[in-house]
């Protein structure tokens, strides 16, 4: 299925929800809403929790129905990913929504911005068939989407805990 931004996977979202890798709250109108903790390394918005998500989460076991981690993964180190996806099962119940950039667009690769993370580490993005063994990783119960925009082309998943 085809959407035109990330945002549109809002609608999977169950309450109590954890944004990691919040950073302006643009999934969320640019706001923290209630019912949802936002973490993120560089808080932008006030209440976000300041935390290294590669170093585990500071939450209880299924403490969230939902965890979103829209355009995350691609910042982490591909060694520290696995951690990070128990971490995720560990803390949330229900859902899990991804999204991550095309690693072959290069509208991925901010041209004028050399140090922007997607330039300095461009093996760590995704294509399609890599997106699809992380998400797998969390369950075969999901749903994918491509997102593109004249902006944007990446990849989403609603992915169900089993």
């Amino acid at each position: 299925m085809l959407v035109k931004d990330r945002s549109e996977l809002k609608k999977y979202v169950e309450y109590p929800c954890v944004d990691l890798g919040i950073g302006d709250g643009y999934f969320w109108g640019k706001k923290l809403p209630e019912n949802v903790v936002g973490v993120d390394l560089e808080p932008k918005l006030k209440g976000v929790i300041k935390w290294d998500i590669t170093r585990g989460l500071p939450f209880r076991k299924k403490q969230f129905k939902t965890c979103v981690a829209t355009e995350v993964f691609e910042h982490i180190p591909p060694e520290k990913r696995d951690y990070l996806i128990e971490e995720i099962k560990r803390v949330t119940s229900s859902i899990v929504i991804i999204t991550v950039p095309d690693k072959k667009d290069e509208r991925n690769f901010p041209k004028d911005n050399p140090d922007h993370p997607h330039n300095k580490n461009p093996d760590w993005l995704f294509t399609k068939e890599e997106f699809i063994k992380l998400i797998k990783k969390f369950s075969n119960l999901y749903d994918y989407f491509d997102i593109e925009n004249q902006y944007y082309k990446g990849y989403g998943a609603v992915i169900w805990l089993e």
